[in-house]
């Protein structure tokens, strides 16, 4: 008899299937964990997307993606069910936000077990590694930016420069203090 060789088939409860000579036969049910997979995508698209001071519809202009598409992403959702991109769009949004693709998809350097842990976006000890991987882009950058050039990032303050001005108090809040 031939070796049976086992067949994933990916859906939201994926069945397996075991091939014997042409025929299949249904031994289990596993479920598929994309769902939470793609919440913590979803939050790491988000927050890479703040974190460099972009909008929805600036990111899709950048990215040649539709607005509607990335909103579907950050609220993991298309239709009735789960979002689920395909890996050309992951990259484009990467190329945009400038970070390595591993950084936006959740457990890329994990076995997948069970659901996704919560994470920050993060590429095990590989990134950041500069000060600029979490830093916004510049303003300038923000209005003009095309996709072919390289970011400009906005300057971090230099230490001890940052400037700090008191609350204002109300005119009945300065009597009371006299």
């Amino acid at each position: 008899m031939a070796a049976a060789r086992v067949v994933p088939l990916i859906l939201e409860w994926e069945r397996i299937a075991v091939v014997f000579g042409g025929g299949y036969a249904m031994v289990e049910y596993h479920r598929w964990y994309w769902t939470s997979y793609g919440h913590a995508l979803a939050n790491n698209l988000r927050s890479l997307r703040e974190m460099r001071g972009l909008s929805q519809t600036r990111l899709a202009q950048l990215s040649g993606l539709s607005r509607n598409l990335i909103s579907n992403l950050e609220r993991n959702e298309s239709g009735a069910k789960a979002a689920d991109p395909v890996l050309s769009t992951v990259y484009k949004l990467a190329q945009i936000l400038y970070v390595p693709p591993g950084v936006l998809l959740p457990g890329v350097d994990e076995v997948i077990a069970g659901p996704c842990a919560a994470t920050t976006p993060h590429l095990q000890g590989r990134w950041p590694v500069a000060e600029h991987d979490t830093a916004p882009f510049s303003p300038l950058y923000l209005a003009r930016a095309v996709t072919d050039e390289l970011p400009e990032f906005a300057a971090p303050e230099p230490l001890g420069t940052a400037e700090i001005t008191p609350p204002k108090r109300s005119p009945g809040e300065r009597r009371r203090k006299r």
